[in-house]
């Protein structure tokens, strides 16, 4: 008797169990319609988002290109300009950024013209979407040196006052702040500077933080790219009986450290020969955009873009060989006309991949996801530790139903 109020007890829990989970799913399936909508309107967004990023960037070129023609572009300390706002309007601030970090140079390149363009960004925002304009800048090369114009979004903020984001100012104004303190690119840089539009350029860090600081605020040293098994996964643990059982969760815990690509993951366990490949493949592709502009993240794809491939190394991957190494160490590298690895042996003493991988490891070391995984480098999914217990007692659920219903089943009138 006793036995069978026992199992009596264990299968009323269980049927309690599995109706809840049947009515969560068709909740959850009710549900999915808002859902649906609002992934269509959030790639909407994201459409239009970069739609406007790619008008303000041409747009705005057109005002770089006629500050870098002038003689408004000046070889000593680079001047302030604004478009678009009233004219007394200024941004003291900024102001007191670009003085600081020019004075922090030393001794700039006297063939590299520097000047900084605030536009504003009224006309391209039907909403408040100040981060998706664009932020980036000018780079051109001539016989007689380098003009860079680095172009930033504001807003007026208090009255007369003109408001603009710190780290866009910084990252806009890293590549022209490298170029006046170092001068053009030797062949070996500079060809991989144009192909990756100076996106691991956009750091201002080893102008003002010591050699231990860790840059990238707990970012990780490969640019995350999600591409669709990514959403699919999320989009997929929205509905029915997977959501109850924690299929979007599991997507979700499965990411990092994923989405830094198969070849990071590579590097991070030793792999060397695979770390110097991620900094040469890492190539920004930009489409519909000038040579002439660098790329900010929202305008640009790894190619192509999937787990497998290489993904663009952190855009503070140039500042951090800076402080590293030391200036002197990294103009000859700077200045080389040798290819891009035979250059970095020669100044650095190492190959790139030894670098790198002591890099990233450190990186990601210090990133969100690793402190929070517990884990100095993860290779495989990032479970925690009730994971285990769950996936188990889902299945004695499942193997207790299934020997329930066969009893049944074998049971004769």
């Amino acid at each position: 008797m006793g036995v069978n109020l026992v199992r009596f007890g264990a299968t009323l829990l269980l049927l309690t169990a599995l109706g809840a989970t049947y009515f969560r799913a068709r909740l959850s399936d009710d549900e999915d319609v808002p859902d649906e909508r609002y992934l269509r309107m959030e790639g909407l967004a994201i459409r239009r988002g970069r739609a406007m990023a790619r008008w303000s960037a041409l747009e705005q070129r057109d005002s770089a290109l006629r500050l870098a023609a002038g003689e408004t572009t000046s070889l000593g300390t680079p001047e302030l300009f604004y478009g678009g706002f009233p004219e007394t309007s200024t941004s003291p601030a900024s102001e007191v950024i670009l003085r600081d970090r020019w004075r922090a140079l030393r001794d700039p390149d006297s063939l590299v013209r520097v000047a900084v363009l605030i536009y504003n960004t009224a006309p391209y925002e039907a909403v408040e979407r100040r981060v998706g304009s664009y932020s980036g800048a000018l780079i051109r090369p001539s016989s007689e040196g380098v003009t860079c114009v680095a172009i930033v979004p504001g807003w007026i903020g208090a009255p007369g006052r003109i408001a603009a984001s710190k780290w866009q100012l910084e990252a806009s104004m890293a590549p022209c702040l490298l170029l006046a303190a170092f001068g053009g690119p030797g062949a070996g840089v500079g060809g991989w500077l144009a192909a990756t539009r100076y996106a691991s350029a956009r750091s201002n860090a080893w102008l003002h933080r010591p050699k231990e600081f860790l840059d990238g605020d707990g970012r990780h040293p490969w640019s995350p790219i999600y591409d669709g098994s990514w959403s699919g996964a999320y989009s997929w643990g929205r509905s029915g009986l997977l959501q109850s059982l924690g299929a979007r969760e599991v997507a979700l815990m499965l990411m990092p450290p994923y989405q830094m690509g198969a070849p990071a993951l590579h590097c991070l366990a030793g792999d060397k020969a695979t770390c110097g490949r991620s900094v040469l493949d890492s190539v920004h592709l930009a489409e519909g955009m000038p040579e002439d502009l660098t790329v900010q993240r929202s305008l640009a794809r790894s190619s192509p873009g999937t787990i497998l491939t290489s993904h663009p190394i952190a855009e503070w991957w140039l500042s951090d060989l800076i402080r590293d190494g030391g200036r002197e160490r990294f103009a000859r590298f700077w200045k080389s006309d040798q290819p891009f690895e035979v250059a970095f042996r020669e100044a650095y003493g190492e190959d790139l991949g030894a670098w790198t991988k002591a890099w990233g490891v450190q990186q990601w070391e210090g990133s969100w996801d690793a402190r929070e995984s517990g884990r100095k480098v993860i290779l495989g999914a990032s479970f925690s530790s009730g994971w285990p217990v769950l996936v188990l007692g889902w299945t004695a659920a499942a193997l207790l139903l299934a020997a329930w219903t066969a009893r049944r089943r074998q049971v004769t009138p």
